[in-house]
């Protein structure tokens, strides 16, 4: 029987997009656009202004760093699936924007510039990435979407929108 390559090119090009489309789901990062009425109340509720340095872990379509960039902040984020971070960084290189996007996990994200942290996560995964948010230079603030960190105390809460701000020095 003789070999399609075709055929078989096409099919390691589909099972290639299928892994990276689908390997955040198994790392805990399965992504979720977030409204972007929550988006705006997030970036509210952690008093976002120009002096800050907004990082998104898991930033999916950009779209917390783009409303950042709109008040006129630094943004920044990581995303672990390629696709979404190479869409998002053409998608700045169109609108001439400035923004640090980097490829990989949020656990070996550099947030040392951060005075803001913005996430959407899993309950597992702000279990394990509490102690590194922890470490966070005094007054940065977290701002979660939809899941707390139960283990923090936080600053502020808008229990209809599911958003909670923590500051580092009071957590």
């Amino acid at each position: 029987m003789p070999v399609n390559i075709a055929v078989y090119f096409a099919l390691v090009v589909f099972l290639l997009f299928a892994f990276i489309s689908f390997w955040p789901v198994f790392t805990g990062a399965n992504w979720e656009p977030t409204p972007m009425k929550k988006v705006k109340r997030m970036l509210d509720m952690a008093r976002v202004t120009k002096r800050d340095y907004v990082y998104d872990l898991g930033f999916g379509d950009g779209r917390i760093l783009f409303a950042a960039l709109g008040r006129a902040a630094k943004a920044g984020g990581s995303e672990i699936e390629p696709i979404k971070w190479l869409a998002v960084k053409i998608y700045a290189t169109i609108k001439k924007t400035k923004l640090d996007l980097r490829l990989g996990s949020a656990y070996s994200a550099d947030l040392r510039k951060a005075t803001v942290v913005a996430m959407f996560m899993t309950p597992l995964v702000n279990k394990i990435i509490a102690e590194k948010l922890s470490k966070l230079k005094k007054g940065t603030r977290i701002v979660s979407y939809h899941w707390p960190f139960p283990q923090w105390k936080p600053v502020r809460v808008d229990t209809q929108a599911r958003i909670y701000v923590y500051e580092t020095g009071k957590l």
